[in-house]
Order: C-alpha cells, then sequence, then structure tokens
C-alpha cells in the first residue's frame, strides 16, 4: 500500500480504469459470449430472427454418414423450403438454415467462415431478384447506376453489419463510410453487449414468461381442417384432435363475451356456452367435458358471433375475413415446448382457397392500393418500379450480384456441392419481366458463372405457375413451399453428374 500511495494520481486513475475496463469486458464476454447463448431458443418459427440465426448457426455438427445441407438465403429461403419435411422423407437427409431476413449476397462473404465451420456437404442458396438490393442500382435513362455512398452507409447500419460481423465490415469500408458509422462499428466490435443489445432485453422477457398461455404470437396446439389464423383465432369452426385428456393448457380468449357451440361426438355432447370476457379455462365453461376416459379424443367448438378481420392488424388487410374467439398458445396439448418448424395457419390456406379474382383483389388491396401512402410497402415499391423498367434495359451485372456469385465459388472451391436456385416470382410480378432480354441475359449471365466452376444452377422463377401459393411478390405460402420442398428434395437426391 505504501508503494501504491507513492504513485503519482493519474497513474493510479490510469491503473484503476484499467482494472474496471478489464473487468467490464471479461463480464461483456461471460454473459453475451457463454451465458447468454445457453439459453434454450424462446422463439418459434419467424419470430426472434436474430437470435435465432445466431443461436442456430453456432458450433453445430455435422451428422456423420449424412447428407448434411445447408440451405442459405434471406427470407426468401426461410419462405420456399420445408427442412422439416425434407429431414422425415429422406432418412439420409439432414437439412437446415442458415438463413435470415433481409440477406444480401454481400453478406454471404461474411458467413463463409461459418458455414465452413458447420461442414456441411451441400450448400443450397436460394437468391430472388429482389436480393439484387435495387434502392441503391437505379436505372437512369436506360442504364443501371450506383449510389455508392448511400450504399455503404446504410449497410454500415444494418442488423448483419452491426450484430454479426461488425469489425470485418469495418476494416473492408472504414474509408468509404462516416466517422459515426466507423464509431458505432467499433464499440460493437469491443463490447458484445452493445452488439447483441437490439434482442437482448425482448429474448430475456421472452425467456422469462411465467404464462406463455396467453402471451404469444404463434399457436401451437392442434391445426383444425378448418383452419386456424397463426395467433389462434378461430374462424368458422375448429374440429380439433385433443391430445391432453386434462385439458390444463386449454383456455379460450373473448374480446366482448362472445357465444361458442361445443361438440364431443364420443360422449353425443352438443352444447351453447356462454364465454366471459378475457381468458377462460375451457373447464370452467364447460366442466362436462372432464373426466375423459381416452388420452385422445375429438372436440369441435363452432363461434356463433364473429366479427371482421378489416381493420384489426392481427390478421392480413385484404379482402375481409371473419374471427371468433381465440385459443390459447398450447391449447389441447400436454406437450408445452416450441417449435422452429412452419405451420400451415389460414394465413397461407385463405390464398389457396380464392378464386383467381378474388387472389387478385386481395393482392390489390394489399400491395397495390395507396402502395406509395404505405411505408412498409417501400422497398417492395422500389423493386416493383425496377421490374417494370426492365423491358427497357439492357443487362448488366451489379456490386451484390458479384458478391452472390463469389460466394458460391468460393464454396465450390471448397469441394462442396453448390446449388444455386433463383427463387419462385408471383407470377403477377414475373409479367413484367419474364420475356425481356434483360432476364434472358441475366439468367444468360448466371450460369456462364456458375456451371464451369461446378456449380449447379436452377432457374425456378416460374416454377410455382399458381399465384395462390404466393403471399407476396416473391414469398411462398406453406403450400407453395410444400410443392417446392418436393422439387428440391429431387434435386439432393439426384447424384452430382
Amino acid at each position: 500500500m505504501e508503494n501504491f500511495s507513492q504513485i503519482s494520481i493519474k497513474v493510479r486513475i490510469l491503473i484503476v480504469s484499467l482494472g474496471v475496463l478489464l473487468v467490464v469486458f471479461a463480464l461483456d464476454r461471460l454473459i453475451f459470449d457463454l451465458l447468454f447463448w445457453r439459453l434454450k431458443n424462446p422463439y418459434e418459427w419467424g419470430e426472434g430472427p436474430w437470435f435465432t440465426f445466431l443461436k442456430e448457426t453456432r458450433q453445430v455438427e455435422a451428422t456423420q454418414g449424412k447428407n448434411n445441407v445447408l440451405i442459405v438465403g434471406s427470407s426468401v429461403a426461410l419462405y420456399s423450403a420445408l427442412p422439416d419435411i425434407l429431414n422425415s422423407q429422406n432418412e439420409n437427409l439432414q437439412s437446415r438454415f442458415f438463413a435470415h431476413v433481409a440477406m444480401a449476397p454481400s453478406d454471404t462473404i461474411y458467413y463463409l467462415d461459418k458455414i465452413l465451420e458447420n461442414k456441411p456437404d451441400t450448400v443450397v442458396y436460394f437468391f430472388n431478384i429482389a436480393d439484387m438490393q435495387w434502392e441503391y442500382f437505379p436505372i437512369i435513362e436506360g442504364r443501371t447506376t450506383f449510389f455508392e455512398k448511400n450504399y455503404y452507409e446504410d449497410f454500415a447500419n444494418r442488423y448483419p453489419a452491426k450484430v454479426i460481423y461488425p469489425l470485418s465490415f469495418l476494416k473492408d469500408h472504414w474509408n468509404r463510410i462516416s466517422k459515426k458509422s466507423i464509431l458505432s462499428l467499433i464499440s460493437k466490435s469491443i463490447l458484445l453487449g452493445n452488439r447483441y443489445r437490439p434482442f437482448f432485453l425482448d429474448t430475456i422477457e421472452e425467456v422469462l414468461k411465467e404464462d406463455r398461455r396467453h402471451s404469444f404470437e404463434t399457436y401451437l396446439g392442434p391445426i383444425p381442417k378448418e383452419g386456424i389464423w397463426k395467433k389462434g383465432y378461430l374462424r368458422i369452426s375448429a374440429n380439433l384432435n385433443c391430445e391432453d385428456r386434462s385439458l390444463k393448457n386449454s383456455d379460450i380468449y373473448s374480446e366482448d363475451g362472445e357465444q361458442i357451440r361445443i361438440k364431443i361426438p364420443q360422449k353425443n355432447i352438443d352444447k351453447v356456452v356462454d364465454l366471459p370476457k378475457g381468458w377462460t379455462p375451457i373447464v370452467e365453461v364447460f366442466p362436462e367435458i372432464l373426466p375423459y376416459e381416452t388420452e385422445k379424443f375429438e372436440l369441435a367448438i363452432e363461434p356463433l358471433n364473429l366479427k371482421s378481420t378489416k381493420g384489426n392488424d392481427s390478421f392480413p388487410q385484404g379482402i375481409k375475413g371473419e374471427y371468433g374467439p381465440r385459443l390459447s398458445h398450447f391449447f389441447c396439448r400436454s406437450k408445452t415446448q416450441g417449435s422452429s418448424n412452419r405451420k400451415p395457419y389460414w394465413e397461407d390456406a385463405r390464398l389457396e382457397k380464392m378464386s383467381k379474382v378474388e387472389y387478385r383483389e386481395d393482392y390489390f388491396l394489399r400491395f397495390e392500393k395507396d402502395r406509395y401512402e404505405k411505408y412498409p410497402l417501400l422497398r417492395m415499391n422500389v423493386i416493383r418500379d425496377r421490374k417494370m423498367a426492365l423491358p427497357e434495359v439492357n443487362f448488366s451485372s451489379n456490386y451484390e450480384l458479384e458478391k452472390g456469385i463469389s460466394f458460391v465459388r468460393s464454396l465450390s472451391a471448397k469441394k462442396i456441392r453448390v446449388i444455386l436456385i433463383l427463387s419462385p416470382d408471383n407470377p403477377i410480378e414475373t409479367e413484367f419481366y419474364l420475356h425481356t432480354t434483360w432476364y434472358k441475359n441475366f439468367v444468360d449471365y448466371l450460369r456462364s458463372q456458375t456451371e464451369p466452376f461446378g456449380i449447379e444452377f436452377i432457374d425456378w422463377t416460374n416454377q410455382i405457375p399458381d399465384t395462390n401459393q404466393f403471399l407476396d411478390p416473391h414469398h411462398l405460402t406453406y403450400y407453395g413451399a410444400e410443392k417446392l420442398t418436393i422439387e428440391l428434395k429431387k434435386v439432393l437426391e439426384k447424384k452430382n453428374e
């Protein structure tokens, strides 16, 4: 202590400051590089995209003796394939996603090392014309240009650069971005807590939820043949195959105190029940349901007072539909674990059942009517405007396209089977460009830049000709993805020539 007291105040401050920084750094690594990732993923399919992507791509071991398949791409990839079906139909396949929302081709270059750590035998890269980041490559006087300054600055502030590869992006582009962006990327490179801040608290909140029966986004009870909305709202009726005779997780929610009819065919029970407002255990409003002798039984629920979906943000705002009371998260199920697999909800099925005229009207209401006044459609509008201009433009490659080509070539050079797929586009959209010289030259260019390097190139732009199997311009419904998965399975089972 005597020696320490003799040191100058400035030196003591420096030593203490360094000590504090070391403690902060050690705690940062302990919490955000170790403990945080030991949490169980609390999200279902389509939720918590950044935590889910980072969690599911950390140190995943390849399965020996199987064709380990990574399905890479943006949300287009997530909506184009169903890995659970692929794996269940072929025991030699072990497929999973390496994909996140808004994954640009330039992102994939920064994921190469992580992908190689996963030791895939096959990489399937779903690429859509919308992935070319058209907002930075406007068409001016018939020529494609590059808004380079805006591009690098905006990409420095996207989640992938800030959350996944801040230091790598900074090394590559420090001289193209602002000082503010440089400082932001430096801070996120040093402290993981700062990097993961956008989704850390939300994830902890999801993990700590005491009652997941009522607070949820995705219903995980049995899917009735009549369909059910993703958030668990009933439609006209629901015939459910219950797996839990105790019904301890089976609550029902009423906004205004509606009436429902409940039937149990095995017991010849048919009763009209008045629901109180809010969440209520079904055994309280319908005690006759217990005791139930068999492990599984059929339960029918019919809402008698339906409401319009118009103006309710829980539902698609196209052609109006109807909804009734809401079922709890794990209604009729004894197991209460989440699911990372996509399910067929009414949001998908309603489109499947529409006539072509109805679908076109619904599409107009959701994506075309007053489209420039709807902020969520901003990027979609840019993409559509570019598509409409393609008949008057000569094809030329751009920065993003070249990054995608570099990505698949790099994988192929590592003796990995690489399949580059142009993913399906809605026929409403392809009518703008499918028969243009631009599109022909685009496909020819991709083929010439991939096939000579041992990459399998497949053009599936027009593979799904039914508009009703698209949720929007380029995302497939569950049923469209089911159809495309069958085709993908055939490709994966085919040996390299």
